[in-house]
């Protein structure tokens, strides 16, 4: 065990309490009520702002902000208080103990799979920069099984499709790093 997986381990750990003190259901409608929530104020901000007009004198330029946010908000505090509601249900069933252990599971999975793809692209700099040692890499316990997380999840994820999206070069002159993105 070296440096490297006391970083990874870290958010893991973080991620699986969080999970465990939220519970499942909470910790699926926070993703969902963001989701949920953006996808209905793009859809019914407009139809929303007709109601606003009607009822308030708002100034033109604040009525699709106005109406984008309050429909966000009703919309994440709707599938919040819906999941209070399941999470009371699972509790008084005397299910609570499960929801709490498939939040931890949620939430590990969850920061797995984000550190995945944060390792992925970093591989990606490091193989030009060499910023980290192969050594370092390969004697570290969690950085191979965290790294293999996102192309088990999304197939389609692959090394040479981030090198494709980022591509790094030194310039040996002045020791500068440039960055150019391209377009999957």
């Amino acid at each position: 065990m070296n440096w490297l997986d006391l970083v990874l381990i870290i958010p893991l750990l973080w991620a699986g309490y969080r999970g465990f003190t939220k519970g499942l259901l909470i910790s699926l409608a926070t993703f969902m009520a963001l989701f949920l929530g953006i996808v209905a104020a793009i859809r019914l901000s407009d139809f929303v702002a007709g109601y606003l007009t009607e009822w308030w004198d708002i100034k033109p330029d604040w009525l699709n902000l106005i109406a984008f946010s309050c429909t966000f908000l009703l919309v994440v505090i709707g599938v919040h208080l819906f999941a209070r509601l399941l999470e009371k249900m699972v509790k008084w069933t005397g299910l609570g103990w499960a929801n709490k252990l498939t939040g931890a599971l949620f939430g590990l999975m969850k920061m797995g799979f984000i550190l995945s793809l944060l390792l992925m692209c970093f591989q990606t700099v490091n193989s030009a920069t060499k910023l980290l040692d192969e050594d370092l890499q390969s004697q570290s316990l969690l950085f191979k099984p965290v790294r293999a997380i996102a192309p088990i999840i999304l197939p389609k994820i692959e090394d040479n499709r981030i090198s494709d999206m980022i591509h790094w070069d030194v310039n040996e002159s002045k020791g500068w790093l440039k960055q150019r993105f391209h377009t999957w």
